[in-house]
């Protein structure tokens, strides 16, 4: 789950709430991946509990980990939900296009290599001038003061989520010839 504000700037802040097996036992510290200028703000588990995390300077070693309150069990799952922002994730190429320059860790995952699937539902708020297109289908699309509020959502599991953000042209010819 994922529900994130991007400014006209390339400025991402964020909530993320992460589902993670463990798949061994004893695990404790949960190494994450998280672009390194994307800053964690706070992290909280299950219950709604603080939970401590590790982050250092973005240009040492910007590696990003959460510290559980207890281990867990091989087989064992836990929601953790990170509260996230910074800029440089997505970059402004003007004309009003953006790029996600943080393909793979503009959300916190354990993914170190493509095999761990999960479901995506994916919130977006954004200049109202700007369109948005991301994995999945498009659950909903408003207008909400100055924003525009884009819900996206996977219905299979997949390995990872993206999405591109600016002034797009729609052409829906080919979909209304049937």
């Amino acid at each position: 789950l994922f529900d994130g504000h991007i400014e006209k700037d390339g400025r991402l802040a964020a909530t993320a709430v992460t589902a993670v097996t463990a798949l061994e036992s004893r695990l404790q510290v949960l190494p994450l991946r998280l672009f390194p200028s994307l800053r964690v703000a706070g992290v909280w588990g299950p219950n709604g509990e603080a939970l401590d995390f590790i982050q250092e300077d973005k240009s040492k070693d910007a590696d990003f980990a959460v510290l559980l309150k207890k281990p867990l069990d091989a087989g064992e799952t836990v929601q953790i939900t990170t509260s996230y922002m910074g800029k440089d994730a997505v970059a402004d190429e003007g004309n009003e296009n953006y790029y996600l320059v943080a393909r793979e860790d503009w959300y916190p995952n354990t993914r170190r290599s493509f095999g761990n699937y999960a479901f995506f539902n994916i919130t977006f708020h954004a200049p109202k001038s700007l369109d948005i297109v991301a994995t999945g289908n498009q659950i909903s699309d408003r207008e909400e003061g100055r924003d525009r509020v884009s819900v996206w959502q996977t219905m299979v599991p997949i390995a990872v989520a993206g999405f591109n953000l600016g002034a797009f042209k729609t052409d829906l010819s080919e979909r209304n010839k049937n």
